[in-house]
């Protein structure tokens, strides 16, 4: 008679809040390329579903499609993967997209990584936040922003979303 074969269930631990933003990067990335999600300057969330409220359901849905910005992008790809946030839609302003993101990203990361995309354009959005950003993380921001200047925005984007991947979890502009 022969034994029944089982297999051994190993429980995966937790991810870190560092492999959280990795595996967020690495979806905005796919998402992009599958063009799930369009990139606009200015534009946090802007869903093409009629749903008002968003979350991990709606957000994985076969049709579903947004456009989105470079910390727009990250709330929807946390949404995707951790389900960690429900919104409605008309509430995505600059306040609650900044509180939206700190569930995986520090404030001052959100802020550098719409820098990389917007520039100058975001100094208000951040400042309007209260979210304090060191001269010299400002002066890469700037940096990497005038780089990739000619750049469509979701290669901009992309960009981004290769760094924080390269540097484990945190955008090092």
């Amino acid at each position: 008679m022969k034994k029944p074969v089982t297999k051994k269930v190993t429980k995966r631990k937790p991810l870190t809040p560092a492999q959280m933003r990795v595996a967020i990067a690495k979806d905005v990335i796919k998402q992009i390329i599958a063009r799930k999600m369009i990139i606009n300057n200015g534009v946090y969330f802007r869903p093409t579903v009629a749903d008002q409220h968003v979350n991990k359901a709606v957000a994985n849905e076969k049709g579903f499609q947004c456009r989105v910005c470079a910390v727009g992008a990250a709330i929807v790809s946390g949404i995707r993967l951790f389900n960690e946030v429900e919104f409605r839609v008309a509430d995505m302003g600059v306040t609650n997209s900044f509180a939206a993101i700190q569930n995986w990203f520090r404030p001052s990361q959100a802020a550098l990584i719409e820098a990389g995309l917007e520039g100058e354009a975001s100094r208000a959005i951040y400042r309007h936040c209260d979210v304090k950003v060191s001269k010299g993380d400002m002066k890469r921001a700037d940096a990497f922003y005038w780089k990739h200047q000619n750049m469509a925005p979701e290669d901009v984007v992309i960009a981004i979303y290769k760094n924080i991947i390269r540097n484990k979890g945190e955008f090092k502009p």
